[in-house]
């Protein structure tokens, strides 16, 4: 239970820094930015014209599935996912 309880601390502390990163990279909250990106898909939903074309392109699928991990294991094992992708280029 112990080393949950690091790990938990220790994901925590990652994700503030990757959010300090985010919010001093763009200069907004990332709340700001998560709206901005919902805006835009429900502009392009509603046939608006965006401010930018939303784009999803589902890249991490593709070397997770070349690293031999099942579709079933990315979602159980996020950081192996992670790490497999980063390894391929795809998250920086």
């Amino acid at each position: 239970m112990a080393a949950q309880v690091r790990t938990e601390a220790a994901r925590q502390k990652e994700e503030r820094k990757l959010i300090a990163e985010i919010e001093k990279r763009h200069g907004k909250s990332v709340d700001q930015l998560r709206e901005e990106r919902e805006k835009r898909v429900r502009d392009a939903i509603q046939l608006r014209v965006p401010d930018r074309v939303p784009v999803n392109v589902a890249t991490g699928v593709f070397a997770v599935r070349y690293a031999g991990i099942d579709r079933h294991g990315k979602v159980e094992n996020v950081r192996a996912m992670t790490k497999t992708a980063k390894e391929y280029g795809v998250y920086s």
